[in-house]
């Protein structure tokens, strides 16, 4: 059964035959013409990761199919031994959403070693260079049961960040009975308010942000990575500055369709999975969290999710759970009933960090005050999600006195503050109180 993937606070479906039929054929290339219809394709050529693309890609069949082939060269004869030279067409026409918009295609990634990164995906810009754009990933340094499904929208606004689930989100999906080295049909359905990924007519993921909301060309493309890039980047990939030694991979497309979908009612997503996580456990450098999973719709499905953590896996239980990238982990397991729930949980290594003035809460608070003399209280919080050694300067009327519950100087008129043994370390959302009396 496929694994529907998402990351806390994403809606999700999964595993649902669809019945909806696109009404309306907008583009369709089967490739069968031995050359590029360059009244519906272009190629690009420029330069991404550390793949020059503009390799020109070629025909072939095997015997009931004929396909398109992107390829990938480690010889580069523009840039020999400095870039891998990779393939992208896309399309002339771009597509807006309208009612809803489905993309499919019949792709094949056979034989290929690990670094390599085969698309199909649709993308464009605004005049501010805001990008919008959905994809599906195939990553060979990851399992051949697996791609990658993303979204994105105004991506290079400053406030965009990998993972917000406003202008970014994605998972990579593992799925079962499936293996991206053979023919196997892709399909993106994306709607105004929610994008869908289909594997061979099987819905495998939802999502409701981020939707893009440009016009987007169809594309597809092979390139490989760079090392910034760790889930799809493999340094025995390399560029080869001779001829002789060169190696090429290919990436098959049998046919590339897009239709306009007149009616979104018929698919029936799956209602989105409830995840309630809780701290069972906490310590000076990590913690242990359980993670309690409800499946409220009456089918059955696998389940994946992707949850943001402050630190490292130590160890887990009752769930396959791995970290992703710094900060990210996959969780799944098996098949979970309608109306059923399940728990599981992990423990993170997660490593104290110093904190200052504008890392804390600072209340102060005059307690008793005689004239010639006074006594402030200053309650220091942790607003932050990591565990934290404090510190801080602040002004000080008159000369300090005496304090407590802190270590605490004076140089001018400013007193520098920090914890004692039982209170320099502060939990998330914990507080501590401090004082001092001074002479005016």
């Amino acid at each position: 059964m496929p694994t529907n993937t998402l990351r806390l606070g994403l809606s999700g479906s999964l595993l649902l035959i669809s019945s909806m039929s696109p009404a309306e054929v907008l583009l369709f290339d089967d490739f069968d013409n031995n050359s590029l219809n360059t009244q519906v394709w272009n190629q690009g050529s420029w330069h991404l990761g550390r793949t020059q693309l503009g390799n020109q890609p070629s025909f072939d069949n095997d015997g009931e199919t004929s396909y398109l082939s992107l390829k990938l060269d480690s010889y580069n004869p523009n840039e020999p031994g400095q870039t891998l030279y990779g393939s992208e067409i896309y399309s002339l026409d771009k597509f807006d959403v309208g009612t809803g918009l489905e993309i499919e295609a019949r792709l094949r990634a056979s034989a290929m070693p690990a670094g390599l990164i085969a698309s199909l995906f649709a993308y464009a810009q605004d005049q501010q260079g805001f990008a919008d754009e959905i994809d599906i990933e195939i990553l060979t340094a990851q399992p051949n049961n697996t791609f990658l499904a993303t979204s994105w929208n105004d991506w290079g606004h400053p406030d965009s960040n990998y993972g917000d689930g406003i202008h970014h989100a994605g998972s990579l999906l593992s799925l079962a009975d499936y293996d991206y080295q053979n023919w196997q049909t892709y399909s993106i359905r994306w709607y105004p308010e929610r994008i869908e990924w289909y594997l061979n007519g099987k819905l495998v993921k939802q999502q409701n942000n981020p939707v893009p909301n440009l016009a987007l060309s169809i594309r597809s493309n092979f390139w490989a990575a760079n090392n910034d890039w760790q889930n799809a980047y493999s340094a025995d990939l390399a560029a080869t500055p001779d001829f002789a030694n060169n190696q090429q991979f290919h990436y098959d497309i049998d046919y590339i369709k897009v239709s306009r979908i007149s009616d979104n009612s018929t698919s029936n997503p799956l209602a989105p999975l409830e995840i309630s996580r809780d701290i069972i456990s906490r310590w000076n450098t990590g913690y242990c969290e359980n993670v309690r999973i409800h499946n409220p719709d009456s089918r059955t499905r696998d389940w994946s999710i992707e949850l943001i953590v402050n630190g490292t896996l130590s160890h887990a239980w009752n769930a396959q759970v791995s970290m992703l990238e710094e900060g990210l982990l996959n969780a799944q397991n098996s098949t979970l009933a309608g109306n059923a729930t399940t728990s599981f949980g992990y423990c993170i290594n997660s490593p104290k960090r110093a904190m200052s003035n504008g890392d804390l809460i600072i209340t102060r608070k005059v307690t008793t005050d005689w004239g010639t003399g006074y006594c402030e209280d200053i309650q220091i919080t942790n607003p932050n999600d990591a565990i934290g050694i404090w510190q801080i300067s602040l002004p000080i009327t008159g000369s300090l006195k005496n304090h407590w519950s802190s270590n605490m100087s004076q140089t001018d008129n400013q007193i520098q503050v920090s914890g004692v043994n039982w209170n320099e370390k502060l939990n998330p959302l914990a507080s501590t109180t401090v004082g001092y009396c001074a002479n005016k």
